[in-house]
């Protein structure tokens, strides 16, 4: 086969703009996640008009004798594992 790779190089560069606008794509869609983590969602105002609530969803968490444990024992165990 030879220049076989010379006749398809629009084909191997239009492959690499999709493959980057399809990475591009799953990371902006999951900014979403990060951004409604921090907003404080009503469903009639949609996720623009909802207001900001900052760090109040986490510190709720935080709270949470449970979790606290659950987070120092899994660190815990992913420290100890790459060690």
């Amino acid at each position: 086969m030879e220049g076989g790779y010379r006749r398809q190089w629009p084909l191997f560069w239009f492959s690499f703009a999709l493959l980057i606008f399809v990475l591009l794509g799953v990371l902006y869609v999951a900014l979403f996640g990060a951004v409604l983590a921090f907003k404080d969602y009503q469903a009639l105002h949609g996720m623009a008009g909802s207001p900001w609530a900052g760090y109040t969803n986490f510190s709720s968490l935080m709270v949470l004798y449970a979790l606290k444990d659950f987070l120092i024992k899994r660190l815990g165990s992913l420290l100890e594992h790459t060690t």
